[in-house]
């Protein structure tokens, strides 16, 4: 049996029927059948009092699955915040209901067997989340062309449209890259942010993301699915160099020996130091868990090098980050789950505020690779903010 409630939040608008329907469907794909598993839709502080509670994790996530399987019987319950849920649709352009689907069978997937954490599992999740969503649209597609079109208008509305933002600030920016199946994002977002501050003193710089890529093969600490934070970039172009854009833009490209610029020879070391000096960036974080104005050791897997963050409150990390992005500088943003370069900032027709997010999953509709992040959102998700150490500390 399948049962759905709701804690805080009003109660999503799906059909129960047809929604459990359609999860035994998916679930038979793997050879499973469903016992007993409670969906409870809340909001995102319900969401982070059970990760508190239950995983030791102090931050919000869009579901948590509790896997009580026996066999090929699933039991199970799944917590799904529908907060993150609306704001991740937002950030990326995607309808609503589509989002709040795809979760719905994130976590039956993983009570399925399906992983999404090491090396090349994300992608594999998201090809079955797809999958799953083609059945449900098969399922859909049975109603009349007429009555289908009606019902999606009923019941989404606008919502199936792209939100509309108006553009305040857009800061220098290289073209957006596409990190393709790797879990890299933290490389494409840091060096993106560091591409943004060199062209707001006027320099032109391109990184390759490959390079480093490349280079995480020598690293013995690394993990086996690659991820890992924005002053992990730092701390791996400083031992394994960096090269521009050019002459490396697949990870398929023999390494080359040296960078050129501007008519100059560079080692890759030489070259990393002249576009990012050591300690030139700030890493900050916000945990009301730890005294503040004091460094702290973020304790996430993709800390696997141990790096200290600055630990400030909250209205401070949003201020700084708001005024670096309006002087033009470089700033690179991460949640738990993903990092990106903040490039911007905008309005939506409403007047709330969002940053504008320069992506790594290529130039996809409908922002061309940009996202939107709102500055509620912000405050909720931030796990930590890079940005030139000299303007963070000239502004305290």
């Amino acid at each position: 049996m399948i049962s759905y409630s709701a804690e805080g939040v009003k109660f999503p608008n799906i059909k129960r029927r047809d929604t459990s329907t359609w999860i035994k469907q998916v679930a038979a794909t793997y050879g499973k059948k469903i016992g007993e598993v409670g969906y409870l839709f809340c909001d995102d502080e319900h969401i982070l009092e059970v990760n508190r509670e239950y995983l030791g994790h102090d931050y919000y996530t869009d579901i948590i699955t509790f896997d009580y399987c026996e066999g090929d019987v699933l039991h199970g319950d799944i917590v799904i915040s529908l907060d993150t849920v609306r704001s991740n649709a937002e950030l990326f352009g995607k309808p609503y209901d589509e989002e709040l689907h795809r979760v719905i069978i994130h976590g039956i997937l993983h009570l399925c067997g399906q992983n999404d954490k090491g090396l090349g599992e994300r992608e594999l999740m998201e090809a079955a989340e797809n999958k799953a969503l083609e059945i449900l649209k098969g399922e859909k597609s049975h109603l009349s062309p007429l009555i289908f079109l009606f019902l999606l208008l009923i019941l989404n509305g606008c919502g199936q449209q792209p939100k509309h933002y108006v553009t305040d600030i857009l800061n220098g920016m290289t073209p957006v890259k596409d990190q393709g199946k790797s879990q890299t994002c933290w490389i494409y977002g840091m060096l993106a942010a560091i591409e943004t501050e060199h062209i707001m003193r006027g320099d032109s710089v391109n990184l390759s993301a490959a390079y480093v890529e490349k280079m995480l093969d020598q690293e013995p600490q690394v993990p086996s699915n690659h991820r890992g934070m924005g002053i992990t970039l730092i701390e791996m172009i400083q031992k394994y160099g960096v090269t521009n854009y050019d002459a490396m833009p697949t990870v398929d490209t023999p390494l080359p020996r040296f960078t050129f610029m501007y008519g100059m020879e560079y080692t890759m070391q030489e070259f990393a130091r002249s576009v990012c000096a050591p300690n030139e960036y700030v890493s900050l974080t916000s945990s009301s868990n730890h005294p503040y104005y004091q460094e702290v050791e973020l304790d996430v897997p993709d800390n696997w090098t141990h790096a200290r963050f600055l630990n400030i409150p909250m209205d401070t990390l949003l201020s700084r980050t708001e005024r670096a992005i309006r002087q033009g500088h470089g700033v690179c943003w991460e949640s738990k789950g993903h990092c990106m370069a903040m490039v911007g900032l905008a309005h939506d027709d409403d007047g709330q505020p969002y940053f504008i997010m320069k992506n790594s999953w290529g130039n996809y509709p409908p922002y061309d690779g940009l996202a939107y992040l709102s500055f509620n959102r912000f405050r909720r998700v931030t796990l930590a903010v890079c940005m030139p150490r000299e303007f963070f500390f000239n502004f305290l």
